[in-house]
């Protein structure tokens, strides 16, 4: 039986560490993935590297030289069996039991629209939005300071305890102006009481739904040229070039808009999944849009990569050692899905 690694990238790597090692979710400091690799390998997990195969995932816009420096490092310092790189994306429309669909991967520092058809990500109609967890928890800080709220905490603290709450209390809006009018009607019944660390109570009331609603409304946090989760999905759609039949390039249409997938730690708010099929709906018309949200998608890449590592057809992909060291970049951008 073969033995399988898989590592999220950079997911694993921000929870360890720190997030100033990465960029957009690329890596920028080499020593510190080289460190962590070192703390996963021989800390955690105690293992033989060369006894396993390793799989990896990267975000949807890495770079074919990032790519190449993650494989070099791989098997220069740790010698597996066989390494993969995989895209998230992909890897989360598998986790979704699909193969084609619309992935919409949320995390801390990017949001990534692609679509993926056959097992295959169309990566030229790819769209990446810095709008996602970092963004909207800064505006979180915003709305709650604004209230006259102080922490009067270290930095780290105060990070952890914004995030709480938006992980805790906020949610998507239905009608956002509906309820923001109902916030004005209904006064106290809909506020919802924090305890700090302190003891101190505090309220929170139209913020609940003034922070994610950002998604689709990104001029709420002064991203003025950004376009809302819908209105990246349609254009995603609608950029998608593959030189068919108009009868054929329908037909596949109708299989994205009806297979939007989320997926990612920002993609977990109370209400997302009716809000991106209300928001689809409205804007295309079409009465076919329909989201897949699995109750795990927080870890969507990890569950992916499970899936791919034992698909049968998948085995070739892997690029063993030898092949590495004899057809270097040339094979890794050759086995690429």
């Amino acid at each position: 039986m073969k033995k399988f690694l898989i590592i999220t990238v950079p997911h694993i790597l921000i929870f360890i560490g720190s997030k100033s090692n990465f960029a957009e979710g690329l890596i920028e400091d080499w020593d510190f993935f080289q460190s962590t690799l070192k703390k996963i390998f021989v800390s955690e997990l105690n293992i033989i590297p060369q006894e396993y195969n390793v799989l990896l995932s990267e975000p949807a816009h890495n770079s074919k030289k990032n790519r190449e420096k993650i494989y070099e490092i791989i098997f220069d310092l740790y010698s597996p069996k066989a390494c993969y790189i995989a895209n998230s994306s992909i890897l989360s429309i598998f986790a979704a039991g699909k193969t084609s669909g619309i992935s919409v991967d949320a995390g801390e520092s990017c949001t990534h629209f692609m679509p993926v058809y056959e097992g295959y990500g169309i990566k030229q109609a790819l769209i990446s939005s810095n709008i996602a967890g970092k963004e909207l928890n800064d505006y979180l800080f915003k709305l709650v300071s604004e209230k006259g709220i102080n922490f009067n905490l270290s930095e780290n603290q105060q990070k952890m305890i914004i995030t709480d709450i938006k992980e805790k209390l906020t949610y998507i809006s239905i009608e956002y102006e509906n309820e923001l009018h109902n916030f004005t009607k209904k006064g106290d019944n809909l506020y919802s009481d924090y305890c700090l660390p302190d003891n101190k109570i505090i309220k929170l009331g139209t913020e609940k739904i003034r922070c994610p609603e950002a998604l689709f409304r990104p001029n709420l946090i002064g991203k003025n040229y950004d376009q809302g989760w819908h209105e990246n999905i349609n254009k995603v759609i609608l950029n998608i070039d593959l030189k068919i039949d108009d009868d054929e390039e329908e037909k596949i249409q109708k299989d994205l808009y009806s297979n939007i997938i989320l997926s990612g730690g920002s993609s977990m708010f109370k209400y997302l999944p009716e809000r991106v099929v209300s928001e689809t709906t409205k804007l295309t018309g079409l009465n076919y849009c329909d989201v897949i949200a699995i109750p795990e998608r927080k870890y969507s890449t990890w569950i992916g990569g499970s899936i791919l590592s034992s698909i049968s057809v998948f085995q070739s992909l892997w690029i063993t050692k030898e092949e590495y060291e004899e057809y270097g970049s040339q094979l890794i951008n050759q086995k690429v899905i």
